[in-house]
């Protein structure tokens, strides 16, 4: 059965962050299946606030089109009052919410009995920015708020931890990645190239990143890091880190100049201490990336001991001094990165849109079901 679907995200084209890319994604993979998508979304662009947006606009791509509706929405990137006026939900089937933010409560709302998938994306809970106010609101509100959803879907397995004692019927579902297009046939690799694809933004710790570089590239001068990000550089980075040798500064790099340099690139590194998935490493290992990240609990479901082939990359703790060059000294003493590198790639075939887009047609049909079953009413605060 063909559904309408609508998309809430607080954030979507023209602005390009994982989330935004997981949406326009999954849009793509629910067209193929004969599904109608549009989107909900702020009016304003967190990394361009001035830029003008249409309030009503339909996007125009080689696979079909998108509607996209904007509304205003005073306040911060983080908490702010979405203004839903009198936005007409009764003509959509599903309402597809993307995070857990402060459109949820407004949205509750407004979407009456329509069926209400989540997926989880971090959850906004997975960074420390205002951690008392989301500790408040993830222990009192939202477990009210998760009873109304038919399905929430965790992105990855931190997530599925963090929302499965709230929400019992919580899935794992991981986000999708384009691994047919990062396709290639490797001859060899170059574990001296290193490469780092994310936001400019504090948790991101790239000022740990650029240290631990340092010392690698004190050892090894040959050692490059293409360093691929957007925004302002967080404050606390100095003038020192920015331009140390072996650093190649990119600024939102199209994507297949992106594919391209994945493929210039042995290891794909990471600092970062919260991730809701982490669309970039994925990509980058099913181009044949060995991953050296952080041990955050996203990042723990790339780095794995396969049977009979080994780790596919190394966790560390990129705020202890030497930490990535000691990971980096035991990659290269293994005998065969080739192959490390061709299992990487085939780790993340699991995460192909082709699979993902047709789980959520799944969960739309189940949520669908759920709906037309009796439930107790719940009274929202």
């Amino acid at each position: 059965m063909a559904l309408r679907i609508l998309h809430v995200v607080r954030q979507f084209w023209p602005s390009t962050g994982g989330m935004e890319q997981f949406v326009l994604g999954l849009c793509r993979e629910l067209n193929k299946a004969g599904h109608q998508n549009e989107v909900l979304t702020l009016n304003r662009l967190f990394s361009d606030p001035q830029k003008n947006l249409l309030a009503s606009e339909e996007l125009s791509l080689p696979w079909g089109t998108i509607r996209i509706h904007r509304i205003s929405a005073p306040g911060f990137t983080s908490i702010f009052l979405p203004r839903l006026g009198s936005f007409d939900f009764s003509v959509f089937d599903v309402i597809h919410y993307h995070c857990v933010d402060a459109f949820l409560p407004f949205l509750l709302q407004k979407i009456g009995d329509k069926p209400l998938v989540i997926t989880t994306h971090g959850g906004w809970f997975h960074t420390q920015r205002l951690m008392f106010v989301k500790k408040l609101i993830f222990i009192g509100l939202l477990p009210r708020f998760l009873k109304r959803a038919q399905k929430i879907a965790a992105c990855s397995v931190s997530d599925y931890l963090r929302f499965s004692p709230l929400f019992p019927q919580t899935v794992l579902l991981p986000n999708g990645i384009d691994w047919q297009d990062f396709q290639n046939q490797r001859q060899d690799i170059n574990p001296f190239c290193l490469i780092h694809v994310a936001a400019n933004r504090p948790s991101k710790r790239i000022d740990l990143l650029l240290s631990r570089f340092l010392e690698l590239h004190q050892k090894y001068p040959q050692t490059k890091l293409h360093l691929i990000g957007s925004g302002p550089w967080p404050g606390h980075i100095s003038q020192d880190l920015i331009s140390q040798p072996g650093l190649i500064l990119h600024h939102e790099v199209p994507h297949e100049q992106l594919k391209a340099l994945f493929l210039q690139a042995g290891i794909v590194v990471s600092a970062s201490e919260y991730e809701g998935f982490g669309l970039a490493v994925a990509e980058a290992m099913a181009s044949g990336c060995i991953p050296i990240l952080q041990s955050n609990q996203a990042y723990q479901s790339f780095v794995l001991d396969v049977p009979g082939k080994g780790l596919s990359g190394r966790l560390t703790d990129y705020s202890v001094p030497n930490s990535l060059l000691t990971a980096f000294d035991e990659l290269l003493a293994q005998p065969d990165l080739l192959s490390t590198s061709h299992l990487c790639r085939n780790l993340t075939q699991i995460y192909d849109w082709e699979k993902v887009g047709q789980s959520y047609s799944d969960l739309y049909s189940e949520a669908l079901l759920e709906m037309s079953m009796p439930k107790s009413t719940i009274s929202l605060p």
